[in-house]
């Protein structure tokens, strides 16, 4: 990859702090395709669903965005399956992700889908940027909704390294023990969102990247979680949340 002759391949975890490494990479001109959506490649206003393809066909694929000098993709909806999974080597491929502690992920996720959207709250984080405390729309679920709404919780990234889709079936230690190793075989370059700064001089050795200090790339400074709407739902809803993570933690 540092000699211009493989493909960053991205798994952009929602709400783990991917968007600092794309910005990131875009900063240090990593060879994002042209028409991208936060490092997704584009065509037609969709993303391009290339983890659906055939294997053969991603190899072509990925051989075709080289000569056009893309030599980074993220992929934020979907990852291949152990069927159509292209092995690094090969096939010039750099496996990447970014992964968060799945309870803060979760109470993240929430709070950016429900996020106020009127305009006086969009004018305003344009002009002052996010506040303290983060709000949500007047026609937000309760968090202990949002919680029953959203099971199975567990397992989000057993599925996204398994290419089952974010609400599959529910899965168990096997799906699990396939996950590690997917990890294991196939991924470079695994950063932790909570560690994220201390990560640059990995990064730039790793990927050749000059300019890596996370720091200077971060978009927005995301506000803290109102702790009394979680709490409105059960005191110890950081105990319980995890208790219904048993694989994703």
């Amino acid at each position: 990859y540092r000699c211009n002759d493989a493909t960053l391949v991205f798994v952009h975890v929602h709400k783990g702090g991917g968007t600092t490494l794309v910005d990131m990479a875009r900063g240090n001109r990593a060879g994002l395709a042209r028409v991208n959506r936060n490092g997704d490649p584009e065509l037609g206003g969709r993303r391009v669903p290339w983890w659906t393809m055939g294997a053969s066909e991603q190899t072509r694929w990925f051989a075709t965005l080289r000569q056009q000098d893309v030599r980074f993709v993220a992929t934020e909806k979907g990852f291949p399956g152990s069927a159509n999974l292209l092995a690094p080597y090969p096939n010039k491929l750099v496996y990447a992700i970014v992964v968060r502690e799945p309870t803060r992920r979760f109470v993240s996720y929430y709070f950016w889908k429900w996020r106020r959207k009127d305009l006086y709250a969009v004018a305003t984080k344009r002009i002052r940027g996010n506040s303290d405390v983060a709000e949500v729309s007047d026609d937000a679920p309760s968090f202990g909704r949002f919680v029953e709404r959203e099971q199975p919780l567990d397992a989000y990234y057993v599925r996204r390294l398994l290419g089952m889709g974010e609400r599959a079936v529910v899965v168990d230690e096997t799906a699990l023990a396939k996950a590690k190793d997917v990890l294991r075989r196939t991924f470079s370059v695994i950063l932790l969102t909570e560690r994220l700064g201390d990560f640059g001089p990995l990064v730039k050795r790793t990927l050749g990247w000059a300019s890596s200090d996370f720091d200077a790339f971060r978009a927005k400074r995301n506000p803290a979680p109102n702790l009394k709407l979680l709490e409105a739902w059960r005191q110890d809803w950081n105990e319980e949340i995890a208790r219904r993570m048993p694989l994703d933690r």
